[in-house]
């Protein structure tokens, strides 16, 4: 359609330029015409003077004779020259009347075609002027183009109109107007027509540029931007690798603790450093990506901590970092076993829970207090239900201790042998009740000792059974 249009314009640009050609000729041949018939008036004037009058009383009878008949000759000539100048008046009157006429259809075509072209028409050589009975024939041709081009132009315009339509959706979309920057660029596109925003386009043209600029801007900051999250979220991975292999390292049963001293809370198969530096960058950046895309923002900085780990173990090809936990069992078994599949029960289930509790508490406590401190409290109710065991008691105990961490137990067992294992023991009894203020009294007895008298006199007998 856009070579059509090209055509039709160049073809009456052409036209146009022929009508204006011969416009400039018939108003050439009128003025031309006019001179000639003045330069003929003059020439007659001075040609055909009047003759003197004379005085026809004073002639005889015989000259007043011969007067007459070349009076009468004369005024017949004269007024056969006034009906042939009338004649070629007219004629000459009717020819500049038809090359006016030709000359304003001319520049009526002409000032059509350019209200068509607009003043950015394509120039074209010029032509030879055509003869008077060629006008007719191009003014048709010329007419001919005009409407062809009209008929672009609509063309030209309903797509216009089709495109703009398809814009005005893109812009009155909820999520173009959501972009706060963008609400000025649609409100000025939406309140146009095609051929207003044509007129506006301008001023449009001028709103988008802006638009544009300031989205390249952020654009050129946007790679910064990612680049700074990326480094931040490397730094997060390394603090997790770091916890990890912390747990692995320093997560060791204390040395004097019978059968398990020496052995390893956990153990990991996976080796996260053998992930390579532009694969790693490389999962970070897609991870924002990610993040963007769905609009996501996880909660904690765990969560992240988390997530990536999760892909850096799928880059390895493993679906798990696998993870084996020491298996407590009370003959003194130091099998390690997945964490996810932990296969004891009772008192060891509870003894490996607490293990898991204790190395992730002291890596936490040094997490938050950026160092060795005390790694907190841990109260335990009831627990020697179903640990009672003193193997598992001690591991609990001595894993404790390395660890930093106080453990209180309360109980009401009467196991002299469980109890015997702890350092400090005390018997909580109530004591009463104040009248007044309805506070209960309670009385602290030291049962260290006692403990100690009747582990002493259970040993002399035979081992009841435990759990």
């Amino acid at each position: 359609m856009r070579d059509g249009l090209r055509e039709a314009a160049a073809n009456a640009d052409t036209a146009f330029e022929s009508a204006r050609e011969a416009a400039s000729a018939a108003g050439a041949e009128a003025n031309a015409a006019k001179k000639d018939y003045r330069a003929e008036e003059r020439r007659r004037t001075e040609e055909i003077r009047p003759q003197p009058l004379v005085e026809l009383r004073s002639l005889d009878p015989e000259a007043l004779a011969a007067v007459v008949p070349r009076a009468e000759a004369d005024i017949l000539e004269q007024e056969a020259i006034a009906e042939r100048e009338k004649s070629a008046a007219r004629r000459t009157r009717q020819e500049a009347e038809g090359y006016r006429q030709t000359a304003e259809m001319c520049a009526n075509s002409a000032a059509n075609i350019g209200g068509v072209l607009g003043s950015d028409s394509v120039p074209t050589e010029r032509i030879e002027l055509p003869h008077e009975d060629q006008v007719a024939a191009l003014v048709t041709a010329t007419v001919a183009a005009l409407n062809h081009a009209r008929n672009a132009v609509s063309e030209a315009h309903k797509a216009v109109y089709e495109s703009y339509d398809e814009i005005r959706k893109f812009t009155n979309s909820g999520a173009f107007r959501e972009l706060e920057s963008e609400r000025v660029v649609a409100m000025h596109l939406s309140a146009n027509d095609p051929l207003a925003a044509a007129a506006n386009a301008e001023r449009t043209a001028g709103l988008i540029d802006d638009r544009l600029k300031t989205i390249e801007h952020d654009l050129s900051r946007l790679d910064e931007d990612l680049d700074a999250c990326v480094a931040e979220l490397g730094r997060l991975l390394r603090t997790a690798q770091h916890i990890l292999l912390r747990m692995v390292r320093d997560g060791h049963i204390p040395d004097h603790v019978p059968r398990f001293g020496g052995q390893p809370v956990f153990h990991m198969s996976a080796n996260l450093s053998r992930v390579a530096a532009g694969q790693r960058m490389e999962i970070l950046r897609r991870y924002v990506t990610d993040l963007a895309q769905d609009d996501r923002t996880p909660e904690t900085g765990q969560d992240i901590a988390a997530e990536l780990v999760e892909r850096m173990t799928a880059a390895l090809g493993r679906d798990s970092l696998g993870i084996r936990l020491l298996k407590p069992k009370g003959e003194g078994d130091t099998e390690h076993m997945p964490i996810d599949r932990v296969s004891v029960s009772g008192g060891e289930l509870l003894t490996a829970a607490m293990m898991i509790y204790l190395v992730l508490a002291r890596l936490r406590a040094e997490a938050m207090h950026g160092g060795a401190g005390e790694g907190g409290i841990l109260i335990m109710d009831n627990p020697l239900g179903k640990a009672n065991k003193a193997l598992l008691l001690k591991t609990q105990i001595g894993l404790a201790d390395a660890m930093g961490i106080q453990l209180f137990y309360t109980t009401g067992v009467q196991d002299t042998n469980a109890l015997a294992e702890f350092e400090n023991i005390v018997r909580l009894r109530r004591a009463g009740q104040s009248r007044g203020s309805r506070r209960i009294h309670v009385e602290v007895e030291a049962m260290r000792a006692h403990i100690d008298k009747r582990a002493a006199e259970d040993a002399a007998s035979p081992p009841a059974a435990a759990e």
